[in-house]
């Protein structure tokens, strides 16, 4: 399952990574949720979640390109997420996400 950190470097083109990922044999893709504390993920996603932040990523966003992300591709999206964030992810789970699972710190 790979992994994507949302946003990463832009909204537009995690959305297009979805279908090649899809196209090189995934049948899911883990779509990570930036944070501006990610101290628990390792440099490489922490990396991925400071250039997401620094490049505008909002999560209101993110219910509108897991939508398109389902629209262009038939792959599954599960979704990480720290408790803190769960407030707005109701909204993930309408767009078309199919699980979540949360870490705590």
């Amino acid at each position: 399952m790979p992994f994507i950190t949302a946003g990463d470097p832009d909204l537009e083109t995690t959305i297009q990574l979805v279908p090649e990922l899809e196209a090189a044999g995934a049948h899911i893709v883990e779509l990570g949720i930036p944070f501006s504390d990610p101290v628990a993920d390792g440099p490489v996603i922490q990396r991925s979640s400071e250039r997401a932040l620094r490049h505008g990523y909002k999560l209101a966003d993110h219910p509108e390109a897991v939508k398109e992300m389902r629209r262009r591709s038939g792959i599954a999206a599960a979704r990480n997420a720290w408790l803190r964030k769960k407030t707005r992810l109701g909204r993930v789970f309408s767009s078309g996400a199919i699980g979540c699972y949360f870490f705590t710190s």
